[in-house]
This record gives structure tokens, sequence and C-alpha cells, in this order.
């Protein structure tokens, strides 16, 4: 009796588990079934959050580079080279020639390179003024695209900046006021009458470009070229040789005109335009330097017409 209570006691124990095990389990389960979905489900939500994060990361530099140089370019700048100015205002450019003269287009900026631009947005150009490059200087540069003619160099500054621009420097070398030879090796000559620029020249000379050298040949003879050079035809375009008397003669003529005591004498702005320079070697190994560039070449600082008055009557039968 007391085993068959004990049995019947311990059948009853199973079943009351069995039962408790029966009713819990499907609810664990479910339980179970719905952790491992809702983890898998934010596993592949925190994926698909940092695939776009990345995306949007990648898109975002992109544009945010875009932005910045956009940013940077907006407002007011001046041609250093001229009386161009440059307006923009969100994507709208607007070029403004003089007070007569503007022209409006829609641009965006691109990288080209290594380097930033201004660019049409439709894709065509801006007019006749090339992409307009964006420089790490602070500047916006572009260059005027013709054929026939030296174009245009577009060289934008902030207008505070305008005046450092302009600034004459001197750069000028410490060298000797005193030329003791008379022998000339190499003698080099160039400028422009071009900008309105006379030099004291007849007026039949202006609106060109010149060079003029005189090379000593190893044969001991002197080879002379002199060019005139106009935006689209040659003017005059010598090439013979010439005498060691005709040299000479230059050599003194140079020593007249007290050029010896402007030796070293170098200066310039950061205005595009072209300047003088004179360049003589001698056989001694002395050398003569006088320079100007931009605007400090607006006037000469030596008789620029006499020395050239040397040369007239040997070229001007080119002409």
């Amino acid at each position: 009796m007391k085993y068959r209570l004990a049995a019947q006691l311990i059948i009853l124990v199973m079943t009351a588990a069995g039962c408790i095990d029966m009713i819990n389990r499907p609810e664990d389960s479910k339980a179970e079934s719905v952790t491992e979905s809702s983890a898998a489900d934010s596993a592949a939500e925190s994926t698909a959050e940092q695939s776009s994060a990345g995306e949007q990361s990648m898109t975002g530099t992109g544009d945010a580079e875009v932005d910045e140089k956009m940013q940077y370019v907006q407002g007011e700048w001046f041609d250093v080279n001229g009386d161009t100015r440059l307006v923009i205002s969100g994507e709208q450019l607007t070029l403004h020639f003089g007070t007569n003269y503007e022209k409006t287009f829609a641009v965006a900026a691109e990288k080209q390179g290594d380097w930033w631009y201004l660019v049409e947005k439709e894709g065509r150009d801006l007019g006749f003024i090339s992409d307009i490059q964006i420089k790490d200087d602070g500047s916006l540069i572009a260059y005027e695209m013709i054929l026939d003619a030296d174009g245009h160099d577009y060289h934008f500054v902030r207008e505070e900046q305008i005046a450092a621009e302009k600034e004459i420097v001197d750069l000028s070398k410490d060298m000797p006021k005193q030329i003791e030879s008379k022998e000339i090796r190499q003698f080099t000559l160039n400028f422009s009458t071009k900008n309105g620029r006379g030099y004291g020249l007849d007026d039949s000379w202006r609106g060109a470009s010149y060079s003029w050298t005189i090379e000593k040949q190893s044969d001991g003879n002197y080879v002379m070229d002199f060019d005139q050079s106009y935006d689209s035809y040659i003017g005059i375009s010598f090439h013979d040789t010439v005498s060691a008397e005709y040299v000479a003669g230059l050599a003194g003529q140079i020593a007249e005109l007290g050029l010896p005591a402007l030796n070293g004498y170098y200066q310039k702005n950061n205005v595009d335009l072209p300047g003088y320079y004179l360049y003589v070697k001698y056989e001694s190994k002395e050398k003569l330097e006088i320079r100007a560039e931009g605007n400090a070449a607006d006037t000469c600082v030596f008789d620029l017409a006499k020395l050239m008055e040397y040369v007239f009557p040997m070229v001007a039968q080119e002409d």
C-alpha cells in the first residue's frame, strides 16, 4: 500500500511537470523566436543604417566640398589687370566689363585634375573667357580666348587686396655702376609700346613688341636680330651679321646714355603688363642689367628712344 501510494505520487508529480512544460514551452519558444527575429531585424537595420550613413557620408563629402568652394567665391571680385568686375551671388555669375557691358551665367564649382574651377552649369562656356580657376592664394584667374592677338589675363582679387597687388616693389640688385669694357659679347633689349606706352618714340613705332639681340659667334662675327611684332602681323624681321665697328658704336652709345649708373635696377608689381629688359654681357665678363615689369614699366628709367635711334637706320629698310 505504501509503495503504491509512492508510485502514484511520483506519477502525479511527473504528470504535473509535463503539463507545466507543455504549458510553458510554446510561450518560451515564441519569446525566443521573437527575440531572435528582433535581433536579426536590429542587425539588418543597423547594417542598412551603416550602409546608408556611408553613402550619405561619401555624398556629403563631395557636396560639402562643392558647397565650400561656392561659398568661398561669393561676392565681388576685381581684375588687377583691368577694369573687369566679377559678381557671384548663389550660382549666378555676372561679368561687368567696365561700365558699358555685362553678361550673366549660371555656374558651378567643378574639380578638374588637382584644381577647382567655376564652369558654366550647362556645359557651355563663359563667352570669350576661359573657365575660372579658384586659386589657393585667395584669387581667381582666367584668360581671354582669342586667336589673332595677345589675350587678356584676368586676375581677380577682393577689393581690399587691389592696393597690395598694384604696389610697386624694388627688387634691384647691388651691381657695379661702372663698366670698364667697351667690347660687347651679348646684347638683349626687349620692350613693348602696347597699352598706350610711347617711351618717347615716334608714333609709327607704337603698338608693337620689340626684340633686339646681338651675339658674338665663335668665329668672331656678330649676328643681329631685330623683330617688331604687332598682334596679327610682323612689322620688321631683321636677321644679319653686323660689323665689329657697329657693335663698338653701340657700346659707346650705352656709356654715353649713362646706363651703367642704373646697373641692377629692377622694379615691378603684380599687374600683368609687358615690361622692358636690357642685358649686356661684355668680353671682360662684366654685366649690365636694367628691367621693369607691370606698372613699373609705364615709364622707362633711361632714354629708350635715343638708344633705338642707333638701330633704326639699320633695320628700317626691312619694314
